[in-house]
C-alpha cells in the first residue's frame, strides 16, 4: 500500500497569534509583521500601518506548532534584528480614540469610575490627555454628553443609547441617524456590516475593475466610483437584500 503524503500550506493574518489550534502543524513561516490599526491624534482618524511584532507576539506566532506535533519555527527576519525588537506590543489603550470607552464610562452608575479624566490616568499606560480631552469634546458635540456647571460630564439619552450597542462608535452612530429618518432596519444592516469581515462582496487590493465588475451586478449601468467605501456598503446591502428574497 502506498501512502502518498499531502502538503498543506495555511495563509493566516494576526488572527493566528492566539486562540488558533490547527492539528499537525510542522513548520511555521513568521514574516515578523503586523498591519496596525491606531488613532492619529494630529489627522482625528484611524490610520493602519504595517509595523514589526513584538518578541511577545513572535513567541504567540511559534505556539501554531509543537501543540498536536514536533515542529520548526522560521523567522524571516536575522537573528540580531530580532534581538532588537521590543519585547511587548504597545498597550491597545494608546492606540484607540477612546470616544466609545470614555462614553461608556460616563454611563456607568457608579460615580467612583464615571469621570473619565480620572479613572483614565490611573490605567497602567494612562492615554494621551489631548486623546481623552479630543473625545470628550467629539462627544458633547454630537449630544452624547453634558458638561455641567460643575465640569462634570453627564450622558444624554442619545448617549446611553449610543453606548448600549454591541457595535463600534461609528456603526452605532450610523444606526441612530438611519433611526433619525424612520430606516433603522437599514441603518441596522449597514451597522453590523460596518463591523464585519470579510464582506460578501470584497475590492481586492490593486483590482479597481474587478470591483467594479462586482458593484455593477448591482447597479447595473450607473457609474461607478471604484474605491468608495460607501458603494462597497450599498453593494453589500444590496447582496444581503438579494439573499432574503431568494430565501423567502
Amino acid at each position: 500500500m502506498i501512502v502518498v503524503a499531502v502538503c498543506q500550506v495555511i495563509l493566516a493574518t494576526n488572527i493566528a497569534e492566539s486562540s488558533v489550534t490547527i492539528p499537525k502543524v510542522a513548520y511555521v513561516i513568521d514574516s515578523c509583521r503586523s498591519l496596525q490599526v491606531y488613532w492619529d491624534k494630529s489627522r482625528k482618524k484611524d490610520c493602519a500601518a504595517l509595523v514589526w511584532v513584538s518578541k511577545s507576539q513572535a513567541k504567540q506566532r511559534s505556539g501554531r506548532t509543537g501543540r498536536t506535533c514536533d515542529g520548526q519555527v522560521y523567522r524571516l527576519v536575522p537573528g540580531s534584528f530580532y534581538n532588537d525588537l521590543e519585547d511587548h506590543e504597545s498597550p491597545v489603550i494608546l492606540k484607540l480614540s477612546l470616544r466609545l470607552q470614555i462614553l461608556s464610562l460616563c454611563c456607568a452608575g457608579s460615580k467612583a469610575i464615571n469621570d473619565p479624566n480620572v479613572l483614565l490616568q490611573k490605567a497602567l499606560d494612562p492615554p494621551d490627555p489631548q486623546v481623552v480631552e479630543d473625545a470628550l469634546d467629539l462627544l458633547v458635540q454630537m449630544r452624547a454628553l453634558e458638561k455641567t456647571p460643575r465640569g462634570r460630564y453627564e450622558p444624554t439619552f442619545y448617549g446611553r443609547l449610543l453606548a448600549s450597542f454591541s457595535l463600534s462608535f461609528d456603526a452605532s452612530v450610523l444606526v441612530l441617524k438611519f433611526g433619525d429618518i424612520g430606516m433603522i432596519r437599514e441603518g441596522i444592516l449597514l451597522g453590523i456590516m460596518m463591523d464585519t469581515q470579510p464582506l460578501p462582496i470584497v475590492h481586492p487590493f490593486g483590482e479597481d475593475e474587478l470591483f467594479a465588475k462586482y458593484v455593477d451586478y448591482y447597479y447595473g449601468d450607473r457609474t461607478i466610483l471604484a474605491g468608495r467605501k460607501e458603494m462597497e456598503f450599498m453593494a453589500n446591502f444590496c447582496a444581503f437584500q438579494f439573499w432574503q428574497h431568494i430565501l423567502k
